[in-house]
């Protein structure tokens, strides 16, 4: 267990959260040798848990274009061979890999979603992976711009998100007979 999130005993920092609140729910990793990992927060009655599997560039540029959903980027993972629980219990950090197909289908994002991120979002998020975006002149207006856009599209996404995260509450409560 650890303070901060080790896979293969290599240290992951955020690289860019897609969606957050109070904390990261869907969001990008990267490790030391800079190899990428999308996550997707769920919470049980034991803590604190993301699902943590490998990516790349291209299956990032697929989700935020739409040519894949959201459930499609974590399914790709299978090719990578591996995946991981993480989970955030009384301060420390406790990894697992576990195989793809061993993870609850409940815990990962509902399919047939797509990512639906506008041009301007896009170009935000490529910049954050350091990838060739136009730069012009009038880059301070343009980024207060984008800027705003973004919180604006990060608030629209919070929500759908939260709409989903009630959804998918609902499926599992009516699976286990709570809800009638």
């Amino acid at each position: 267990m650890h303070k901060t999130p080790i896979i293969d005993g290599k240290r992951l920092t955020i690289k860019h959260v897609f969606f957050g609140d109070e904390r990261p729910v869907f969001f990008v990793v990267e490790n030391e040798d800079e190899e990428l990992f999308v996550c997707s927060f769920f919470d049980d009655r034991n803590g604190l848990n993301w699902i943590v599997c490998p990516t790349s560039l291209q299956e990032l540029s697929n989700m935020m274009h739409d040519r894949i959903t959201i459930r499609d980027l974590f399914d790709a993972s299978v090719e990578f061979g591996k995946s991981y629980l993480v989970r955030w219990e009384n301060g420390v950090y406790d990894v697992k890999k576990i195989p793809y197909k061993q993870i609850d289908v409940d815990d990962l994002p509902t399919p047939g979603y797509y990512f639906e991120a506008s041009k301007e979002d896009i170009e935000l998020y490529l910049r954050a992976f350091n990838l060739d975006v136009d730069y012009t002149h009038n880059t301070f207006l343009k980024d207060q711009i984008q800027r705003r856009k973004k919180e604006a599209y990060d608030e629209h996404l919070r929500k759908r998100w939260l709409q989903f995260l009630v959804k998918q509450h609902d499926v599992r409560n009516r699976r286990r007979g709570i809800i009638g």
